[in-house]
């Protein structure tokens, strides 16, 4: 299992909280109860722990779409182009 898409820090107070993450997915999936692994892992933070207990792992989802080489390259080509120099004159328009 990979933490990759669970949040590294709480958004309400800031305490880590990825290294639980791992070992609340197995723990609950074993068929535990989210309050017991949280009291055991001591994430005893209402926001904290509404971090562990609202998240939707998403990583299943993200295989179901293809990833298209000309996407990429499309999006390459728009991120390299200079930006527009709003305010400044050019010299066509002098």
């Amino acid at each position: 299992m990979s933490a990759a898409q669970f949040p590294v820090k709480c958004v309400t107070c800031g305490k880590v909280i990825n290294p639980y993450w791992n070992n609340y997915k197995t723990r609950t999936d074993a068929g535990e109860t989210p309050i017991k692994v949280l009291d055991s892992l001591k994430i005893g933070r209402m926001c904290c722990r509404r971090m562990f207990m609202c998240h939707v792992d998403i990583e299943h989802y993200q295989l179901l779409y293809p990833v298209y080489k000309d996407n990429i390259q499309r999006t390459e080509q728009t991120v390299n182009k200079k930006p527009h120099n709003f305010g400044q004159v050019s010299d066509d328009e002098e």
